[in-house]
Parts: structure tokens; sequence; C-alpha cells
């Protein structure tokens, strides 16, 4: 009976996918995938495999290195299949099986390179029992999806239950998920002291050691509660990373192997995010067996989502464009630290309102878990806020201490780039919620319009 109705879910998926290309509509999408889920709940374990699985997950940066790392293969010369549009549940998933077989269930890719919700893997994993499952971090999330971390946590660990013979990457910087209990060799990544110093959070993720319940202390954070770390009552640290980039330059890192070896690779940008995705996606290449010269290759000819991050250097400014999750508290402190680490003079536009529903509600208590203390720093000249919690976000602001008369707010998010003042900046930043890329563009080429 399994198999007739994974023969009946497969021929319906295809048909469906194939009808929806024809017609020249979304073909790719979580709804696309659940349709054969619905008909066969476990079709995952039925699809025919491709060379390996490669499955991504972590509370912040993975679909940028979702997309990196099929970029990267695809460079290689090799076809993937993989959920580039940031969806990371079970019918996401299943697109990626259906969309690399054909009516016949014969692979027709070399790669399955899918982005996958850490709550969900205990539903997913043992499924589709991924070849490499890579970490990039776990933390405090929106209080509607994943908000506990040792919740998720304990979710991961029984989803590896499930697939014993999965190779695990994970970041020897993060003390939540660097601790995984799994019966297997892990390979570890981390990062150098990127002279962040170490800055007090709201959010502390990691205050208690896990062994004994000691307060350990870091040696250097790089952001969040990223970084290296001991108890000084049981010893408890970092794991010793195999891949550890111990330079960092503006256009490349120098990553050094667990031999001692040491290979130069370029990177899209130095932003701390971009910086550890870009160690990860190397330690994976580096594990399948590609050489370095190869993956030096690929990263330079790959780009990053432009939904995700675009950027345009003007003849005096330079101008970003980046999505920040909305209702995360620990996701926004993370690029409020990062504008508190430059010099340049910066002007910030804030769209960072969810998009509501009708059965949902916003909630504005993550802006309390969120450092806006870190933008009370006099180089950030402007903070414009547009959408309909301006009111909320300029209080928060005005509770951090920030000048009120840095602060410009308004209803229209439209309406924001108008609040704009381009003498002396040097840098334009506009943080905008996921599901806002659309307005966020044409903000950026209003402004590039300006600028140019």
């Amino acid at each position: 009976m399994s198999k007739l109705r994974f023969a009946a879910g497969l021929v319906a998926g295809r048909l469906a996918m194939n009808t929806f290309r024809i017609l020249g509509k979304d073909a790719e999408s979580d709804r696309m995938g659940y349709l054969p889920v619905k008909i066969c709940p476990d079709f995952i374990a039925h699809a025919a495999r491709p060379k390996a699985v490669i499955a991504v997950t972590g509370t912040n940066g993975k679909t940028s290195l979702t997309n990196f790392i099929a970029d990267m293969l695809e460079e290689s010369g090799a076809s993937v299949s993989c959920n580039r549009w940031a969806g990371n549940y079970m019918g996401a998933q299943a697109w990626c099986f259906l969309n690399s077989v054909n009516v016949l269930n014969r692979s027709k890719k070399d790669y399955i390179v899918m982005e996958t919700d850490e709550g969900d893997s205990v539903l997913t994993y043992p499924l589709s029992k991924p070849d490499y499952i890579l970490i990039n971090n776990i933390s405090r999330d929106s209080i509607f999806k994943n908000p506990n971390p040792d919740f998720i946590m304990k979710r991961l660990e029984k989803a590896m239950e499930g697939t014993p013979d999965s190779t695990l990457i994970l970041n020897a910087d993060d003390p939540v998920s660097c601790f995984l209990k799994t019966n297997r060799k892990n390979v570890y990544f981390a990062v150098k002291d990127l002279g962040n110093g170490n800055p007090d959070r709201i959010i502390k993720d990691f205050s208690v050691c896990p062994r004994c319940g000691g307060i350990p202390q870091y040696l250097y954070k790089n952001y969040g509660n990223i970084g290296k770390f001991v108890c000084p009552d049981c010893g408890l640290t970092s794991p010793e990373p195999d891949y550890f980039a111990e330079e960092v330059a503006d256009d490349h890192i120098d990553v050094r192997e667990k031999d001692g070896s040491i290979y130069r690779y370029p990177i899209i940008t130095s932003d701390v995010y971009n910086v550890y995705n870009t160690v990860e996606a190397v330690a994976l290449l580096r594990t399948m067996g590609f050489e370095p010269e190869r993956i030096a290759e690929y990263i330079s000819k790959a780009k990053l989502p432009v939904d995700r991050e675009e950027r345009h250097q003007g003849r005096h400014i330079e101008v970003i464009n980046r999505s920040v999750k909305n209702s995360n508290g620990a996701a926004a402190s993370a690029q409020f630290e990062s504008l508190h680490n430059m010099k340049e003079n910066i002007a910030l536009i804030m769209i960072m309102d969810e998009i509501t529903t009708s059965n949902r509600v916003e909630t504005i208590t993550w802006l309390y878990d969120a450092d806006f203390e870190f933008l009370n720093k006099d180089n950030i000249k402007q903070i414009i806020i547009g959408g309909e919690r301006h009111l909320d976000y300029n209080l928060r602001c005005l509770l951090a201490g920030i000048d009120k008369n840095r602060i410009s707010h308004c209803l229209l998010a439209e309406d924001t780039v108008k609040y704009l003042n381009y003498e002396g900046i040097e840098k334009i930043y506009i943080f905008h919620d996921i599901y806002a890329v659309e307005l966020s563009h044409k903000l950026y080429e209003q402004i590039i319009e300006r600028i140019d």
C-alpha cells in the first residue's frame, strides 16, 4: 500500500509541478511539496536519493547558507535541487526530493541542498536521513516559532536518533549547539576573535555551564553568545575546531585545518554572519572531498540572495538593504551590534513590522529583548522608523537613551526615505522584515537614484 501511495504522490506531484511550469506559475513552493506528502506522508523516505543530501538548519543565517552552498555546488558543474525561497518545513523539503527525481523515481540531480527548520527536524530528518547536517547556531527565536533554545536542542537530539549515519557540521563557537549529544564524530568550525569586545546582552542564552552549573567565561565574543568560552569551575570549553578562520580581512579569510595547513578563500562581505557561513561552507565541501583551490573558485562566483542582502556603492555613500527577522530579539541585536562596531557615519531605516494576517497579531515584547542600546552611538546619525508600530519602536529607542533629535518615524514605511538627510552620511542601511522584500527594494532603488 505504501508503494502505491508513493507512486500516486509522485505522479501527482510531478504532473502538478510540470503543469505549473508550463503555465508560468510558481512551481517552487511549499504547497507543491505538500501535495505528494498529503497522498503519501512518508514520501521523502521513498524518493530516490542523489549523491548526497545536505540539510542546513539553525536559528539565524540558514537561508543565506543554503543558497550559498547550492551556488558553489552548481559552480562545480553539479545539478542541485534546493528550496531557495526560504521555506523550510515538510512541504519545502518534500519539494526538494520531488524536484530531484523523474516520474519513474530515478534521481536526476547530483545533490539536494535544503533549508530545514530546527524545530521540525524531529519529524523530517528520520525520513530524509541527510548525509550532512549543518547547524549554524541555536538561540532564542520568535515567540511564535522556536523561542526556547533548550526545547529546540531536545528536538534536535531526538532527530539525530533517526539519522545515525549523518555527518554533523557544528559551530564550535556556539555553546548551545556545539554540545549536541550524538554518538558520532562531528566536524567543527570556528572563527578567531574579531575584536568586537564582550558587550553585555539582554538575551543570555548561555549563562550556566551545562556540565557543572558554574558561570562560564568568554575568552571572546564575536556576536551574541557566539565565541570561545571556558568554565572556570570544571574546565569545560569550546570544542577544538577542524576548520578555523585564523585571519579575517575585508575580502578574504585564511582557514587553518586540523593538520595545520592553511588555505585562503575569498568572502562576499566581511559581515560576521557571512564570515561564519563561509567557514561552515568550506568545512562542508572539504569534508565532502573538494580541493581548496576549487572551493575558492566557487566562492568567488557566489552571491548573497538579494532578498537577504543587496549592496550598492555610490559616489560617496554605500547603500545596504538587509533582511532582519522580525520578532527575534537575538537576530535584531546581532545586526544592531554590527552597526555599533562600525566607524562610518550611518543612517538607518527600519521597516521591520511583521506582515499581519487575519488570525495573528504582531507582538511587541521582542522589542525589549533586542539591544537597541547598540544604536546609541554618535556615528549613527539618523534612525528612521516606518510602519504601523513606529510609535513602539520610537519609544524603545528613547528608552535605549537615543537622542530624540536623531529619530524620525512615520506611519507609512514608503515615506521613510523622505526623512533621509544625506549630508555627511557614508553608509545607509535598510533593515527590513523578511516579508517586506519588495517594499525595501523600492526604497533601496529610490536611494540609489538620489545618491548617483
